[in-house]
């Protein structure tokens, strides 16, 4: 505060990066341990479950949450924390298959792209439930890393059987003579199997997730989780994911799959999805002052001080207030000395004519015509 306070311009002060840096650290600290809250880079953040009113749906599987950005900022006599209103596009939360469904409708059903939407999405399966000794249940997360491809698992002694990209439960077929016998869980490669019989060492055995079905050879993945399971793949022909790599894959239906809420996608929004995305993000900036002071404050521990207590800094909860003036509309004359129409930011020539006219001796209109609207002529004159 010495070096912010200064009247000497020649005040040298090395260590305010790192100070800067230090308190970014300590006010972005609550926020980032919050469990009701996901946090999009170093500064962003935004809640989980937020209000009707901080999210809109975009179409597609995805929508769009409105959060704040924090930072600390150095200014004469002061330190000023910085809250900007941001907004981020990310997966609807619930089952996969409704959301693999909208996107599907969206994208002219296009699987190469549904795959790299998919890509790296984390979801919680649900076929298997585990408990811990106090009796709550355990979430088994799983990260999607693609669709069913004809040659995953080449390496392996019984590679699976896909028939072709984006095949579905009833086209996906694994073999139950594997070490685990899931669709859901990885078994040795060949290498891997002649390794261990040339050590001659018994490894520690999998944990089977549920009863092994009797038999031996390829089983879909419709039949083993109606068998395994009790469960009833509802859509056959929607693609199973992968939750493991292409050379260990781990199929799953959509059915036992559950997106986590507060995953920002990184795909490329469509036309209407950006059209959508504006409708949501632009606002007054009266709109974006109340979101600030109230949902901000709020989210990111500025009321009540969470932060700021620990570190004895006393913050402000209200916006700074800068000076300001409306300046009076310019007087502008037209022919015969009519004032033209400037209020309200805008300057309007209506039923106005310029002092002074002159010819066009060559001149060229276009119009363009939208999808089910009539065509316009063209005109021109040179």
């Amino acid at each position: 505060m010495d070096y912010l306070t200064s009247s000497h311009g020649s005040t040298l002060f090395g260590s305010k990066d790192e100070i800067i840096q230090a308190l970014n650290i300590a006010m972005g600290h609550y926020p980032k341990s919050a469990s009701t809250i996901f946090s999009v880079g170093a500064n962003k953040h935004f809640e989980l479950a937020p209000a009707t009113s901080e999210r809109m749906s975009l179409g597609g599987g995805l929508q769009a949450i409105r959060g704040f950005f924090i930072s600390v900022r150095s200014a004469t006599c002061r330190i000023l924390l910085n809250v900007q209103v941001k907004h981020a596009a990310c997966y609807e939360e619930g089952l996969l298959g409704p959301l693999i469904s909208a996107y599907l409708s969206h994208n002219d059903r296009n699987m190469v792209r549904l795959a790299t939407f998919l890509k790296r999405m984390r979801v919680r399966v649900t076929h298997i439930t585990r408990k811990n000794r106090e009796g709550r249940e355990i979430p088994r997360i799983k990260t999607i890393t693609g669709l069913a491809t004809p040659g995953d698992g080449h390496g392996l002694q019984h590679p699976p059987i896909v028939p072709k990209f984006a095949a579905g439960a009833k086209e996906v077929k694994f073999h139950l003579g594997s070490p685990e016998g899931q669709p859901s869980t990885s078994q040795p490669s060949v290498s891997q199997q002649n390794s261990a019989g040339k050590r001659g060492k018994k490894g520690k055995k999998p944990v089977k997730e549920g009863p092994e079905p009797a038999g031996d050879g390829y089983i879909s993945v419709y039949d083993f989780f109606q068998r395994t399971h009790s469960i009833t793949v509802t859509d056959p022909s929607m693609p199973v994911v992968n939750v493991g790599t292409r050379q260990n894959p781990s199929y799953l239906p959509s059915d036992v799959c559950v997106v986590l809420p507060g995953q920002p996608s990184g795909a490329k929004l469509t036309p209407g999805q950006t059209q959508q995305m504006i409708r949501f993000a632009v606002r007054r900036p009266a709109a974006n002052a109340r979101s600030i002071v109230t949902n901000g404050a709020r989210l990111l521990g500025i009321v009540p001080p969470v932060n700021s207590t620990l570190l004895d800094i006393a913050i402000t909860p209200k916006l700074i207030a800068v000076p300001g003036r409306v300046l009076t509309g310019p007087n502008v004359r037209y022919k015969d000395g009519k004032l033209g129409q400037t209020r309200s930011a805008s300057w309007n020539m209506q039923e106005v004519e310029f002092s002074t006219r002159s010819k066009l001796s060559s001149w060229t209109t276009s119009s363009y015509r939208r999808r089910g609207r009539p065509t316009h002529g063209e005109m021109s004159r040179s």
